[in-house]
């Protein structure tokens, strides 16, 4: 019989997720802060729920896609008697992105609570999540990993298999790490491009055509080359992404001096302006740079 799913956080990540699992099989009861984010699933097999509480009352395995520990801490009614009572018999399948440390204490919690943990972070940006290539990293028991293979199927093209939690965050933000160095390295060239003169379209060919080409590298520079800054992954986001990278490096002792920078220039982005815009738009701080 197959599992009655919850989904809660309908960001830019969690709204293309949650709408892939419709018809596939489990029933899903969907909730998140921004109301109107939920008319999307209007006259869908969705049920839409009014409270994380009736998410979980409906559900008996739950997805959380959610921006930050502190909005995780909210909907658990983490601290609270609630706590307990929500997540008792209950899989809590937690693919938002935090600190390693933070996820490990919350699956202790969840186990003592007689719940069950599944930490299952994914790559990707919005693009990839609207056609199921994000690619999971898993931590937790093995039994209830296998147990959510067939309901994470649809949103994934890839899973890997990385340990007992924290690994999988840690892998995560390792990963990320390195694709901050290809973000903000595509960033200070294109950057040095402009200010060389030189032809951006014979730029963006011989970066898609070279040894830089990449998915992201191939997502991103028609964005640089035509300074398109709707949002894929915000610049705001990018930002969070980068301080989890240096929290997790100094959970055990590992030097950032790359993500130090890029934050840097993230941060004067935001200071300009560009929070909701995509992380291509951290150009424009490199731009001001030029003139300063």
């Amino acid at each position: 019989m197959s599992k009655k799913v919850g989904f809660i956080g309908l960001g830019d990540m969690g709204m293309p997720m949650a709408l892939r699992l419709l018809g596939t099989g489990p029933s899903l009861t969907v909730w998140t802060r921004d109301s109107q984010k939920l008319g999307r699933f209007r006259d869908t097999s969705a049920m839409i729920a009014t409270s994380p509480q009736e998410v979980f009352a409906q559900s008996e395995i739950i997805i959380l896609m959610l921006a930050s520990a502190d909005a995780v801490d909210a909907v658990l009614q983490r601290g609270t008697e609630g706590f307990s009572s929500m997540c008792k018999d209950r899989l809590i399948v937690q693919m938002g992105t935090t600190l390693p440390a933070y996820s490990k204490s919350l699956e202790t919690e969840i186990l003592a609570a007689g719940g069950r943990y599944a930490e299952v972070p994914v790559s990707g940006s919005s693009v990839p999540a609207a056609s199921g290539q994000l690619v999971a990293m898993q931590a937790g028991d093995p039994e209830t990993l296998t147990e959510i293979e067939t309901i994470i199927a649809p949103l994934i093209s890839a899973k890997v298999d990385c340990g007992a939690v924290p690994a999988a965050l840690q892998m995560k933000l390792a990963v990320n790490t390195c694709l901050a160095g290809v973000m903000f390295g595509l960033l200070e060239g294109t950057n040095l491009a402009r200010q060389c003169g030189l032809d951006m379209q014979v730029f963006r060919q011989v970066m898609e055509a070279g040894q830089m080409a990449s998915p992201v590298v191939k997502m991103k520079m028609p964005k640089l080359v035509d300074e398109d800054f709707s949002t894929q992954a915000s610049v705001y986001q990018t930002g969070a992404n980068l301080r989890m990278m240096h929290g997790a490096a100094e959970e055990v002792g590992a030097q950032t001096p790359l993500v130090d920078s890029a934050l840097g220039m993230q941060e004067k982005a935001m200071a300009m302006g560009f929070s909701d815009s995509d992380v291509s738009a951290v150009i424009r701080a490199y731009q001001e740079l030029n003139s300063a």
